[in-house]
């Protein structure tokens, strides 16, 4: 992948092309104007076949073709600052001048927006006038703490969408485990609920006409249940709760509740070997 494709992936990357205007850009284009005593500043992005304006003052047009881009010419030219006093007197200028209007003079300086880390220029914050021009040194660093500001803002919104888009995915996923613990609760806790009733009555129906392990296996069996019920109902509690204080933590030993589990599954495995004679109920 050539410069020039990273540069627009890059900017592709912020989705801010075509978006409204925002005040927070357009405070970088009014102090930009004021310091530099110009009528007209833009923050400009430049994509494959135009330039557009995310901020602009002293323009009508929202977007131009690169052709006529004061500020595509200046990407080509330099990565860094570029002021051109006399526009009309430089040659690569004075063509873009012409088509922009301009005649005998023309001013423009330019600051590259480069996004953080890599320094791909997603394109300029400049300032422009129609009579010849020039700044100090205070202005064009002025100039140049502005286009930074900018550079800045840009990823803070990138970062904000970014955090939009997994806020939304994540409540998706949270109405999806509310599904799911109702689906829980209706599928597996009432069944449990009547595995253990249901033993309660065969513990009182048959009482003393098992054997003893045959009643250790029932006991089991009770025990097991009561542990899975109560395990669903921490998850149901858990999903439903929206007050849960996440600073109370307990220690949990995985290796413990695994080889837990692994005795409620013995349990079971033994209370399906068991030899059915033991279960002869004497009258």
């Amino acid at each position: 992948m050539n410069y020039e494709d990273k540069r627009l992936e890059a900017l592709n990357s912020y989705e801010i092309l075509d978006t409204s205007p925002e005040i927070e850009f357009d405070n970088i284009t009014f102090l930009a104007s004021t310091l530099c005593n110009t009528p007209i500043s833009t923050i400009t992005l430049v994509d494959k076949y135009r330039q557009w304006y995310k901020s602009k003052i002293g323009i009508e047009a929202r977007e131009s073709s690169r052709e006529t881009s004061f500020c595509s010419l200046a990407m080509e030219k330099s990565s860094e600052t570029i002021v051109i006093e006399k526009l009309m007197e430089d040659e690569d200028f004075r063509k873009v001048g012409l088509m922009n209007g301009l005649t005998d003079s023309g001013f423009y300086a330019g600051v590259p927006i480069k996004e953080n880390g890599t320094g791909l220029i997603l394109g300029t914050l400049c300032v422009i006038d129609y009579k010849n021009n020039s700044l100090s040194e205070s202005q064009i660093k002025s100039l140049e703490i502005l286009a930074e500001q900018t550079s800045k803002l840009f990823e803070m919104r990138r970062r904000f969408k970014k955090l939009t888009k997994n806020n939304e995915y994540l409540n998706i996923r949270y109405s999806e485990l509310e599904k799911f613990a109702g689906v829980i609760s209706h599928d597996m806790k009432s069944p449990l609920n009547n595995i253990i009733s249901l033993i309660k009555l065969l513990k009182d129906d048959v009482d003393n006409k098992l054997s003893s392990d045959s009643l250790e296996f029932i006991d089991h069996i009770e025990e097991c249940s009561i542990q899975l019920k109560n395990y669903i109902d921490g998850l149901l509690n858990f999903y439903k709760n929206d007050n849960i204080d996440f600073s109370q933590k307990n220690e949990l030993m995985i290796s413990s509740l695994i080889d837990e589990i692994k005795l409620m599954q013995n349990d079971f495995t033994n209370v399906n070997n068991i030899d059915k004679s033991d279960y002869a109920v004497s009258y």
